[in-house]
């Protein structure tokens, strides 16, 4: 099919991922590898945008809110002859704290339920909508998986390398694993599969948006832990993102165990201290 497959590289350890109800700790298993990232990358991952209001924001969320996301590019690549098409999701990528996690779903052609419609991504979900839909996703899922990178693999190998190795985690974690991939926004070769990266691929995609819902539940799981571990930070409610409070305390606390050392300003309090 005109197709150009990267072999998975061998030098690169993959261990297990994690389950959605398991260790509440997983990243904490995973060592360093790699060079440190530059400052600019990371930067513009943690730079927090104002928030989007006024009447042409409200009319956006509702066009958002009744997106819905269509089966018709899984339903193509089944015509064209793979039978097994898994989306694939990240969250995490911008917090000051915490892992990076990716979800990957093999979703059946024939999903029915009003429960289906709930499927999106995750951000325009609530917390209760979220918990609410992956009960349903685990039932009828061919697959269903996360992958892990922590935040010490996050610091040393940089925000991008360890978000596509959380992918990989993900992909190997599969009982079956997949023909075709579809993900959002960015392809990534070196999981050695077919793909098409589709850019607001959580809104558009049910695979994607199903992968989106299974990282985002066990992140934000993950995150409430990491708040009883090492509280006054928020992490229950801002799940490591720059918010006003997380900054605040971050001046008075300091950083803690899971900070991103390698990301501002945690890295200028790093070297202040």
């Amino acid at each position: 099919m005109g197709l150009t497959i990267t072999p998975l590289q061998d030098n690169v350890n993959v261990p297990p991922a994690c389950s959605l109800v398991g260790d509440a700790h997983p990243e904490r298993r995973f060592g360093q590898v790699g060079p440190a990232p530059s400052l600019d990358e990371v930067r513009a991952l943690t730079t927090v945008k104002a928030p989007d209001r006024g009447p042409d924001a409200t009319r956006r969320r509702r066009r958002r809110r009744r997106s819905v996301p269509s089966y018709n590019e899984e339903a193509d690549l089944l015509q064209r002859g793979y039978s097994l098409v898994a989306g694939l999701d990240e969250v995490g990528r911008g917090p000051l704290a915490g892992p990076v996690v990716a979800g990957v779903a093999i979703l059946p052609s024939n999903l029915k339920g009003r429960w289906v419609r709930m499927v999106r991504d995750s951000k325009q979900l609530t917390r209760d909508e979220r918990e609410g839909v992956l009960p349903h996703l685990r039932r009828v899922a061919l697959g269903l998986e996360i992958g892990v990178s922590s935040c010490e693999e996050i610091d040393s190998l940089g925000i991008v390398a360890a978000t596509n190795l959380a992918m990989k985690r993900a992909v190997h974690a599969l009982s079956l694993q997949p023909q075709f991939l579809l993900l959002d926004a960015f392809p990534v070769p070196s999981l050695g599969l077919p793909q098409k990266a589709i850019v607001r691929g959580d809104a558009l995609c049910l695979s994607i948006a199903a992968a989106s819902i299974v990282a985002k539940v066990a992140r934000d799981r993950m995150m409430r832990e990491e708040d009883l571990t090492y509280p006054g930070y928020g992490f229950a409610d801002n799940k490591g993102y720059a918010t006003a409070r997380h900054l605040r305390s971050l001046e008075r606390l300091g950083p803690c165990p899971i900070h991103r050392r390698s990301f501002a300003p945690v890295k200028g309090l790093v070297v202040g201290r």
